[in-house]
């Protein structure tokens, strides 16, 4: 047993020219809070929607000889709670 996640938010990667740089030294599982800047696309801030744990930052690097970027930038984990599901009533489920 132990704590039940859910995906908080994915981000696509970009499909502009523009730089897309993360925040250096983000690492899986970073915890992270709602409304922090993470990165930016050129001039725009990359902003968290939920609090939670980070999962597979994508640096930029150089190009590959195939050409290919990452299709995700990040996504966020959360936890889980009787709370936040969509019950009627929670009674007796514990």
């Amino acid at each position: 047993q132990g704590p039940i996640y859910t995906w908080a938010q994915v981000v696509p990667y970009p499909d502009t020219h523009e730089h897309v740089a993360l925040v250096p030294g983000l690492e899986n599982f970073a915890e992270v809070e709602k409304k922090q800047v993470l990165g930016h696309i050129g001039s725009k801030p990359i902003v968290c929607d939920s609090s939670g744990y980070l999962l597979f930052p994508k640096y930029q690097k150089p190009k590959t000889s195939s050409g290919q970027k990452p299709k995700e930038l990040f996504r966020v984990i959360k936890p889980v709670s009787l709370d936040s599901l969509p019950c009627e009533s929670t009674s007796g489920l514990i």
